[in-house]
C-alpha cells in the first residue's frame, strides 16, 4: 500500500511514518510511505493513482488547511481514501470532515496500538470515531440541523433494541464475532436471553440497514456518526 502523509510539522510526519510501519508489521503487509509538508507540495506528486491512502493534517499554519485542504486533496486524489490525522478534538470539526467525505479521523494522541486499530477500522469499515470512540464512549456536542434531527428520530424509532445494541458496537469498530462475545458476556451476567451468534448479529445489522435505508455497513456506520445516533444513549 502506498500512503501519503501531509503535515506541516516534521515531527508529525516522522511519527505517522513510524506508526504506519507498526501497522504494516502487525498486518503482515508492505506499506510505502511518502511524506510532504503541505497540500501545495502534495499536488506536485506524480503517479497520484498509485496512492491508496492519504493521512491529512487538519491544521497547517500559513497553508491550505482544514476543510479547504480536504476538498483540494479529494479533488486531486479522487481514487485515494483520505483520513484526517490531527490533534483537533472538537466534535463539530470532526463531524464536518466526515460529511465532506473523509474516510475517518484519527487523533494524533493515539498510541501505536490505538492508531493501528483506528486505521484498520477506517480501511475495513469506512470511518473512525473521535478519541473517546475507541474506549466505547460516543459523546458529541455539536448540534444537528432540523433535517438531520428528524432523520435521527425516524431511525431511532424504526430500529429495535437488539438492532440498536449491535449497531452501536459496530460503530465502535467491533466485528460480528466480537459483538456477539461482548453482548453474550453482558447478557449472561444479567441472566438475559439466549446465546447470540455472529450470524444473528449479521441479521440484526442487515435489518438495521434496511430500516435506515442504507446499502451496507460502511454507510450505516457513517450515517450513525453523522446523525449522532448514540450521542445520548448509554
Amino acid at each position: 500500500m502506498h500512503v501519503l502523509v501531509i503535515d506541516d510539522k516534521e515531527s508529525s510526519l516522522q511519527d505517522a511514518a513510524g506508526k504506519l510501519q507498526v501497522v504494516a508489521e502487525s498486518l503482515d503487509m508492505e506499506i510505502s510511505v511518502t511524506t510532504t509538508d503541505g497540500v501545495e507540495n502534495a499536488l506536485q506528486i506524480g503517479c497520484k493513482r498509485e496512492i491508496e491512502l492519504i493521512l491529512l493534517d487538519y491544521h497547517m499554519a500559513g497553508q491550505i488547511e482544514g476543510i479547504d485542504a480536504l476538498r483540494v486533496v479529494r479533488s486531486a486524489f479522487p481514487e485515494s481514501a483520505i483520513i484526517m490525522y490531527s490533534g483537533e478534538s472538537e466534535e463539530r470539526v470532526i463531524m464536518e470532515t466526515i460529511r465532506e467525505g473523509a474516510s475517518g479521523f484519527i487523533h494524533k494522541s493515539y498510541d501505536r496500538n490505538k492508531f493501528r486499530i483506528a486505521l484498520q477500522h477506517a480501511l475495513e469499515i469506512g470511518t473512525t470515531l473521535p478519541p473517546q470512540g475507541l474506549d466505547g464512549i460516543i459523546a458529541y456536542s455539536s448540534s444537528l440541523s432540523p433535517t438531520d434531527e428528524r432523520r435521527r428520530e425516524e431511525i431511532l424509532a424504526a430500529l429495535t433494541p437488539g438492532q440498536l445494541r449491535v449497531l452501536k458496537l459496530a460503530v465502535q469498530g467491533l466485528q460480528n464475532k466480537e459483538i456477539a462475545r461482548k453482548l453474550n458476556r453482558l447478557h449472561g451476567s444479567e441472566g438475559e436471553g439466549d446465546t447470540l451468534s455472529p450470524k444473528t448479529v449479521q441479521k440484526h445489522l442487515s435489518d438495521a440497514f434496511r430500516a435506515m435505508k442504507v446499502k451496507n455497513r460502511v454507510e450505516a456506520v457513517k450515517e450513525s456518526i453523522v446523525l449522532q445516533l448514540f450521542a445520548d444513549r448509554s
